[in-house]
């Protein structure tokens, strides 16, 4: 069962038990690209944003009174609902989000119409353009409920699962205060230090990138509403986007605030830049650890072999007993397309040309895919790998006895000259560095061990 609509191009036919209109349906035959449609976060922020402005077009006499309050009850009944259904518009489409902003108008309008006892098509009493539209375009609503959607992420996602990141990692280097393990550099043997000191060093990189992403995040609160198609505001009251945003700040416990200048807010996309950014800070400190992590827990027995991952599953269909660092391996794979995305991200912003960016399905579509993979591939690594984190303490002191550089500590006792030719010969000789030092009288081996042992527990 269909109906027809019109619109300024003809008839077309949209099926009969859909609240969705002509626009979204034309939207439907061009655009028929992927299967991806907008998450339910930027819907329902699009959602809230027609509802504030209906308030305030009310208040201003923009539209009746009784037009607002049907607006509102369908707003609200969207909401409660949280059904996708009526919102079929695929992520590519036209680059300024107008056809899922007329998708939600022309849901909104159409389930407000049934209120008032009209079946759905009429736009009487309610015009998806006309009122549930009114004093907006899709150039400053899309971008504005882009922000909303975005700031929710990062601090109902992203922000709490960091938080529980950074208490394992206190706890790691509280736990490890006097673990020496043999340092590496270059991949090489280097001078000893401690799992804590190695640990302090995530943990400092990981509370930077999370106040980065912090700092950034506010930036968010600044939205484009009341800019409408070019910045200039036509069509908009003064002061539209300020009351809007008084409005939305009630139904999200936000901070939101009208957008500086309207100009940048629609021709770009620079905040959510600098969060894709801090996102991707966070991505790469995440690579490094996990990596570093995955070597050193490398063997057991023909490599490093110096942490122990916890046994969380088989690690292979023909080899019994294997165990392979997975949580390291998914959050990596996680933290590369969180950087991919980055990329796209920054590459899409750079695009916008003139007075409008046109990428910001994309933009969004990425940011939202790299929070939502590196809040969850964190919150997996934090429970299933860090939380069940071990130390091979006999491989680490077999390590640390046979690692030669340990005689960098003693060369302010004995010179840099003695101290290379104990390491070359322990090396050639395949002993340690005190029997070589033994061997070739430059000082005793219960003097060297008695120095250097108290050298490292000062430091």
């Amino acid at each position: 069962m269909t109906r027809i609509e019109k619109d300024s191009l003809g008839e077309v036919s949209i099926p009969e038990n859909k609240l969705w209109g002509s626009q979204t349906q034309r939207s439907l035959m061009f655009f028929n690209i992927g299967s991806e449609t907008l998450p339910w976060g930027l819907i329902s922020a699009l959602i809230k944003i027609k509802k504030a402005a209906s308030v305030v077009n009310a208040e201003l006499d923009l539209i009746d009174s009784n037009i607002a309050i049907l607006i509102q009850k369908a707003c609200d009944q969207l909401l409660e609902e949280k059904s996708l259904e009526h919102f079929p518009v695929r992520i590519w489409q036209t680059g300024s989000g107008t056809q899922s902003n007329m998708n939600v108008n022309e849901v909104i309008a159409n389930l407000a119409n049934t209120y008032a006892g009209n079946k759905p098509g009429t736009k009487k009493p309610v015009h998806p353009n006309d009122h549930v539209n009114r004093a907006q375009s899709s150039n400053d609503v899309f971008p504005s409920a882009m922000h909303i959607f975005a700031k929710q992420l990062i601090d109902q996602q992203l922000i709490p699962v960091t938080g529980k990141m950074l208490i394992q990692l206190t706890a790691l280097e509280e736990q490890w205060t006097s673990t020496f393990i043999c340092g590496r550099t270059h991949m090489m043997d280097a001078l000893p230090l401690t799992l804590a000191q190695i640990v302090s060093g995530y943990r400092y990189q990981f509370e930077q990138a999370e106040s980065a992403l912090r700092t950034a995040s506010e930036d968010l609160n600044n939205i484009a509403l009341g800019g409408t198609a070019v910045g200039t505001g036509a069509n908009a009251p003064e002061n539209f986007g300020e009351r809007v945003c008084e409005q939305l700040n009630q139904l999200y416990d936000m901070s939101l605030q009208s957008h500086a200048n309207k100009f940048a807010a629609l021709s770009s996309q620079d905040e959510i830049n600098r969060c894709a950014q801090a996102v991707n800070l966070i991505a790469v400190v995440l690579q490094k650890m996990a990596n570093d992590i995955r070597l050193l827990a490398s063997g057991p027995n023909s490599a490093i072999g110096e942490l122990k991952l916890p046994e969380n599953e088989p690690g292979s269909s023909i080899m019994p007993g294997k165990v392979n660092p997975t949580q390291c391996e998914a959050l990596t794979m996680i933290c590369i397309q969180v950087t991919t995305n980055c990329q796209a991200i920054l590459l899409a912003i750079s695009q916008g040309q003139l007075q409008l960016n046109t990428y910001r399905p994309l933009i969004i579509r990425n940011f939202a895919e790299s929070v939502t993979l590196l809040a969850e591939g964190m919150n997996s690594f934090t429970q299933h790998c860090l939380c069940g984190l071990t130390v091979d303490n006999a491989r680490v002191q077999e390590h640390l006895d046979k690692n030669l550089m340990l005689i960098t500590v003693a060369t302010p006792l004995i010179g840099y000259d003695n101290a290379s030719k104990i390491a070359r010969h322990a090396l050639l000789e395949k002993t340690d560095i005190y029997t070589a030092a033994e061997a070739l009288k430059i000082i005793s081996a219960e003097e060297l061990h008695r120095y250097i042992a108290e050298k490292l527990r000062h430091r």
